[in-house]
C-alpha cells in the first residue's frame, strides 16, 4: 500500500505582521495549492490566528498555530518558528506585547535616522495606510517603513527601500 502525501506551507505571514494577505486568504491559497497544512506564523503577534484556524474548518486545510519570534544574539537578528502553540497563553501573550514595544522603538529609531538623511517620513505616513488593515496587538515592521518610502516616491521599489535604507548594513538599518 502507498502512503499518502501531504504537503504543507510552515512560514506564512499575514496582515498582522508583513504579510500581504488575510489570514483567510492564506489559508484559502493554501486549500487552491493542494496543501493539506498550513503554519500562520507572524512576526511577535498572534492576531491572526483565530481567523485562520475559522478559515481552516472552511476549507479543510488543518491551521498549525504558530510566531515568529524576533530575538538577537551578538547583532545578529534571529528569527525563532514556534508551532503548536496557545494561542491564548497569559505568557506569551505579554512576552509577544514586549517584543512589539521593542519592534516599536526601533521603528521609531529608523524614521529618526531618515529624518537626519533629510527624508521627510513620520511615523504618521507609515501608520497613514496601514490604520484600515493594522487591528490592535498585530506588528508593524520595515516592510511598512519600505511601503511608505514608495508612497512618498523617495524610493521606486520596496527592494530598493531595503537596498538604500532599511537593510543590514544600509544607510537607516537599526
Amino acid at each position: 500500500m502507498l502512503a499518502q502525501v501531504a504537503f504543507a506551507d510552515l512560514h506564512t505571514h499575514t496582515l498582522a505582521s508583513d504579510g500581504t494577505g488575510t489570514p483567510t486568504d492564506n489559508v484559502r491559497l493554501a486549500s487552491e495549492a493542494g496543501l493539506s497544512a498550513v503554519a500562520v506564523t507572524d512576526h511577535d503577534t498572534v492576531g491572526g490566528l483565530e481567523e485562520a484556524l475559522q478559515a481552516g474548518a472552511v476549507y479543510g486545510v488543518t491551521v498549525v498555530p504558530g510566531v515568529e519570534i524576533s530575538t538577537m544574539h551578538e547583532g545578529i537578528d534571529i528569527h525563532v518558528l514556534g508551532y503548536w502553540i496557545d494561542k491564548d497563553d497569559p505568557v506569551l501573550l505579554s512576552r509577544l506585547e514586549q517584543l512589539r514595544r521593542v519592534r516599536d522603538r526601533r521603528n521609531e529609531m529608523i524614521v529618526e535616522r531618515l529624518r537626519e538623511l533629510g527624508l521627510d517620513l513620520t511615523m504618521d505616513d507609515v501608520l497613514q495606510s496601514l490604520q484600515t488593515v493594522k487591528k490592535q496587538g498585530d506588528t508593524i515592521g520595515r516592510p511598512h517603513i519600505a511601503d511608505a518610502l514608495v508612497r512618498k516616491g523617495y524610493v521606486g521599489s520596496m527592494a530598493e527601500a531595503f537596498e538604500r535604507y532599511l537593510g543590514s548594513g544600509a544607510a537607516a538599518f537599526v
